[in-house]
This record gives C-alpha cells, sequence and structure tokens, in this order.
C-alpha cells in the first residue's frame, strides 16, 4: 500500500458515503477548498480521518492518512483551542514533489497546509497565559519574583 491509497470498506467516492478522494499522484500535488466537514473510514489499517472540501462546488475528500499530514490538522486545532474548525474557512493542502527521508530512514510525504481564515492568537494565548490568570486579581501578596 501506498502513503496516497486506502482500502476503504467501500472505495471513497464510488458507492460510499464519502465525497471522491483527492488524489495527489492523479489530482495534482495541490488542493484548495472550503472546510465542510471532518469525517472518518476505514482501512485495512484502521480507522483515519477525513477532512471534507468543496473544491470548485465539488466536494472532495482528503484523507489523512499520512501523519506529517494529520499532524498539521491536529497542531492547528490545538493551536486554536478548538474542537473543529469553521465551516466555510478555506484550507490549501499541497504535497511535496517528492519524499524526504527522516533521521530514522522512513521515507515519508512532506506536506504544506494552509489555514487561510485561521483565527489570530491574543496577546495571552502567545504569552501562555491561562484565560484564569489573565482575569486573576492581584492579591497583593509578594510573588518572591524581584522584577
Amino acid at each position: 500500500m501506498t502513503d496516497d491509497t486506502q482500502t476503504t470498506t467501500a472505495a471513497p467516492g464510488e458507492g460510499s458515503d464519502f465525497p471522491q478522494s483527492w488524489k495527489f499522484d492523479e489530482d495534482g500535488n495541490s488542493v484548495t477548498g472550503t472546510y465542510l466537514r471532518m469525517d472518518e473510514g476505514t482501512t485495512s489499517y484502521g480507522s483515519k480521518p477525513i477532512v471534507v472540501l468543496d473544491v470548485d462546488g465539488e466536494e472532495r475528500s482528503v484523507w489523512l492518512s499520512q501523519t506529517a499530514l494529520r499532524s498539521k490538522f491536529a497542531d492547528e486545532l490545538a493551536r486554536r483551542h478548538a474542537s473543529d474548525f469553521d465551516p466555510g474557512e478555506r484550507i490549501s493542502i499541497s504535497r511535496a514533489k517528492e519524499k524526504k527521508t527522516a533521521a530514522s530512514g522512513h521515507a515519508y510525504w512532506p506536506f504544506t497546509v494552509i489555514f487561510h481564515n485561521a483565527p489570530k492568537r491574543d496577546a495571552a494565548s502567545i504569552l501562555g497565559i491561562d484565560e484564569d490568570d489573565a482575569t486573576a486579581d492581584d492579591d497583593g501578596e509578594d510573588d518572591g519574583i524581584p522584577f
């Protein structure tokens, strides 16, 4: 099995509940669309996340089977402190032209993902201040920090 092929209980886009899959080898190394929803499908390697995008008026499934790609989406949600992406936000996914080799010797596809409408982080988030910390009243006690 290659990185771009999924074995599902029903082939995506062919009699299954999934829109047609974006196949990087056939459809191109880049796809841009508006986020519709997150789904999951079963492969011979277990359940895998699927992002469904509206690409030029057509629903397309992008399987997040590769760890490098899945991590981009997980990291973005963690950065936002959110449980989902906003329906209608534009997302671009690009796969490199060639695989890279990790220090472990494992070959992988590098991906770039751009979340065009991602919310900007506020100052408290950038500084790592918890919401409770940012709104807590100063009790006037010395915290022992000399500055």
